[in-house]
C-alpha cells in the first residue's frame, strides 16, 4: 500500500462509506476483487478486502492482477438490478440521506446496477438505500423495485 499514514478500510465502495478499520502504512493485505466506484485522485478503482471492506487502489500498491467482482459487462461489479419506480427523476446522492450531495439524476422506468444495500435516512418509511453498481452514488430504495436479491453492504 502506498499510503504513508494508514489506510481506511470503508464498508463500500465510496470514501463516504463507514470506516470500519484502518489498516498500518505497508501492510499486506489480500485483495478479492475490484470493482469501479467514486474516483480517488483520478482513481475509480475500488478493492475488496478478502477478510471484508473496501480501499481505493489510489492507496494500495498491488501485486498482482485482481480480478472483476462477481460482475457482468458494464455493471461495474453490481451482483442485483432494480428499477427506478418514481414518476419524477430519482435523484442520485453521494452519501444514504435527501441532505447528501447531490450527484445525478435517473430516469423513471430505468433499469440500474445495484452493488449492495444500507440503512440511511427514512425515506417514506422505507430506511434502505442503494449503492449503484458503478459507484457513482446512492438511492433511496423507497423508489427502486427490486428485480434481484440486493446485498447488504
Amino acid at each position: 500500500m502506498s499510503s504513508h499514514i494508514g489506510l481506511n478500510v470503508h464498508s463500500s465502495p465510496s470514501m463516504s462509506a463507514r470506516v470500519t478499520k484502518v489498516l498500518a502504512y505497508q501492510q499486506l493485505v489480500l485483495l478479492s476483487c475490484k470493482v469501479n466506484g467514486p474516483s480517488v485522485e483520478g482513481n475509480r478503482i475500488w478493492y475488496n478486502l478478502a477478510h471484508g471492506g473496501w480501499v481505493s487502489a489510489r492507496y494500495v500498491d498491488n501485486l498482482s492482477a485482481v480480478p472483476t467482482c462477481n460482475s457482468g459487462v458494464g455493471n461495474g461489479g453490481a451482483r442485483a438490478q432494480g428499477r427506478v419506480s418514481s414518476r419524477t427523476e430519482l435523484h442520485v446522492r453521494k452519501g444514504a440521506s435527501t441532505s447528501s450531495a447531490f450527484v445525478k439524476d435517473l430516469k423513471p422506468g430505468s433499469v440500474i446496477p445495484l452493488y449492495c444495500k444500507k440503512n440511511g435516512q427514512s425515506v417514506g418509511g422505507n430506511s434502505l438505500w442503494y449503492m449503484l453498481g458503478d459507484g457513482s452514488g446512492w438511492v433511496s430504495a423507497r423508489y427502486v423495485d427490486n428485480l434481484s436479491i440486493v446485498p447488504y453492504c
